[in-house]
């Protein structure tokens, strides 16, 4: 049979999974390429076991297929709680050294490096021949990296320098992810145990972390931020920006140092990055950390805490929409104090999306209505709100419906999660002398009588939530809701949760 020209091949291998494409190495040059392409795209590198992998790199032909390499450093030589290798552990550090000298030896082979991840364990020190070893590895590999992942805890700062003082470090990064892990150390005993380094090590790291941002600035599309530490990053952030070609930003951060405040630290990034299209925010406030952290949390990206109270989450997809989840206890100051990076945010986007904790009381409501109305209000680049979505409120009155639309005129797509329904818009309290059926009644009637301020909406979703099943309230409400809204199409939803 003729050979079939590439690009047939090429459709036929695209159709395979990597397994399948390894499986079948031996079918053709083009499947051996593409095989082979596939072993060796990502190289993980552990410990000083993993010989028979470098040893393989010193062959030019098969380093040049390493797209990837992840690095998780448990060769390292384990450390106190200043940092500083431990006497007399395994490996030591002369074995490390040697390990490392076979390393970058196979790694300079590698001119086709793509992605570089690097996981610092928390009990692992860092070297002098180590930090050699990235000046050296990014100096001869680095020249075309646009992938950087990395994970580390205060104390490793020195891993920075290293990595930013190699003479070949590239600007060009356009993707980093960065997780600052908790402060974790091995004392005498041989015990995990928190330490909190010292405020001029704490410093020199946010230091060494601003510069590695500003060195890609200019070609950065993607950073993703993970704060596991209870460290206050709100003065590094208050000096970010000028990201010009800055896409896709998140942050997440736990402990104490992360509440919704903290937003305000990011006005400036969020103001000089025309581009950007995906904004994610997460303060999970007040955590309960386990006695010890994970051994393989970054492979797993898993950490069994529990996060409680005060939590905050925002997120910005354009064209989606603005989603937020507001913390319990949601107040006037709270809102206000990051409205201005609100406006920023509703200057790019036309839907809100709002979620809490827990249901919203009236009082809670009316300061969350007239917030969104006065951030929209302060915009400058006349962008007018038309969807919005919030869930869930404790009690659901037409009081409710026609303060959203009269407040929000511009609106035309309207969803509101709610537990109960009520004439007065506070409370729900039955009169001893009134019959639960004049009761609902009464209900039904205020919602098909009141007259509701004038203005654009089209579409109305009620989404009803129950903690067991209840009464169908859908027929009886969407009635009279086309009664006094008749251009609005309405919608009813009930969800038991």
């Amino acid at each position: 049979m003729p050979e079939l020209p590439f690009e047939i091949w090429g459709e036929i291998h695209s159709y395979l999974t990597p397994d399948e494409s390894k499986k079948l190495i031996g079918v053709n040059r083009y499947f051996f390429e593409a095989g082979m392409d596939e072993i060796y795209k990502e190289i993980r590198v552990y410990n000083v076991d993993d010989n028979r992998i470098l040893q393989q790199l010193q062959d030019p032909s098969i380093a040049a297929r390493v797209k990837r390499i992840n690095m998780v450093c448990y060769f390292l030589p384990p450390c106190d709680k200043d940092g500083k290798p431990l006497p007399q552990r395994s490996p030591c550090e002369s074995e490390c050294s040697e390990f490392l000298k076979t390393s970058i030896t196979a790694l300079y082979n590698c001119k086709n490096l793509k992605s570089l991840t690097i996981f610092l364990h928390y009990s692992r020190a860092i070297t002098a021949p180590f930090r050699n070893f990235i000046s050296s590895l990014v100096s001869k590999t680095g020249s075309g990296l646009q992938e950087l992942s990395l994970a580390m805890t205060v104390q490793h700062v020195r891993f920075l320098e290293a990595l930013l003082t190699a003479q070949s470090w590239s600007p060009r990064v356009n993707a980093i992810k960065f997780t600052i892990l908790p402060p974790y150390c091995i004392n005498e005993s041989k015990q995990v145990t928190n330490h909190n380094p010292p405020t001029d090590v704490v410093e020199a790291f946010q230091r060494q972390l601003l510069h590695l941002f500003w060195s890609t600035g200019p070609s950065l599309e993607s950073l993703h931020i993970f704060n596991f530490d209870d460290l206050d990053l709100s003065s590094l952030f208050s000096n970010l920006g000028g990201f010009s070609s800055l896409k896709e930003f998140s942050y997440e951060g736990h402990g104490r140092a992360h509440s919704p405040y903290f937003l305000q630290t990011l006005d400036g990034l969020l103001e000089m990055s025309p581009n950007l299209k995906d904004f994610s925010f997460k303060a999970l406030s007040q955590s309960l950390w386990p006695a010890s952290p994970p051994v393989r949390y970054y492979e797993d990206h898993d950490w069994p805490g529990v996060f409680v109270n005060n939590s905050f989450i925002c997120s910005l997809k354009i064209p989606d929409g603005l989603s937020m989840c507001f913390p319990k206890n949601l107040s006037g100051p709270v809102l206000d104090a990051f409205s201005s990076s609100f406006c920023v945010l509703c200057s790019k986007s036309q839907r809100i999306l709002v979620n809490t904790l827990q249901s919203l009381t009236y009082i809670e409501f009316r300061h969350l209505l007239d917030w969104i109305t006065k951030v929209y209000e302060n915009q400058d680049k006349g962008v007018e709100l038309v969807t919005f979505e919030l869930d869930p409120v404790k009690i659901l009155s037409a009081v409710h419906l026609n303060e959203i639309l009269g407040k929000i005129p511009s609106l035309t797509n309207l969803t509101i999660g709610f537990f109960h329904l009520s004439v007065d818009p506070s409370a729900r309290v039955r009169p001893s002398s009134q019959s639960r059926a004049d009761f609902e009644d009464e209900i039904y009637k205020s919602f098909r009588t009141f007259a509701y301020a004038s203005s654009g909406l089209k579409r109305l979703k009620l989404v009803r939530r129950l903690k067991s099943e209840g009464s169908d309230i859908r027929i009886r409400l969407l009635e009279s809701l086309r009664i006094a809204l008749p251009k609005v199409q309405g919608s009813f939803e009930q969800i038991t949760i």
